[in-house]
């Protein structure tokens, strides 16, 4: 037990200055993934993605940023887990990716993008 109180601790610094550093190099290319590339205009992301030939309907239109991700505690991430569950068991995610259907129509026009958009379109039915 008297050793144990001897022993400096741990000499952690470089290590957490590594850290950061890397998470910010992987942050820079996360980010330079998708900026568009001159003269092409397209993004590496979006490249890859006309390589493998994913179609139109798979590419994300909206991101959330790191921060907001960050400050999501673990019962609101239990709880819109139910919720996105739900939405897909539903067929939601082809409501609003499928042209050819009257509410996904809404959605791509513009017309109907949040849940106050679908109640004033409830309210008109």
């Amino acid at each position: 037990m008297d050793e144990a109180g001897r022993i400096p601790p741990p000499q952690v610094e470089l290590n957490h200055r590594k850290l950061a550093n890397r998470r910010k190099e992987l942050e820079l290319y996360e980010q330079q993934l998708h900026e568009p590339v001159e003269p092409w205009g397209i993004s590496a992301y979006d490249a890859q993605s006309r390589l493998l030939g994913c179609p139109q309907e798979c590419k994300v239109i909206s991101r959330f940023h790191v921060s907001h991700l960050e400050s999501l505690t673990s019962s609101a991430i239990d709880s819109l887990s139910v919720v996105i569950e739900e939405f897909t068991d539903l067929g939601g995610g082809q409501l609003i990716t499928t042209s050819g259907h009257v509410w996904g129509k809404a959605y791509v026009k513009g017309d109907i993008v949040d849940e106050d958009g679908a109640n004033r379109a409830l309210t008109m039915l």
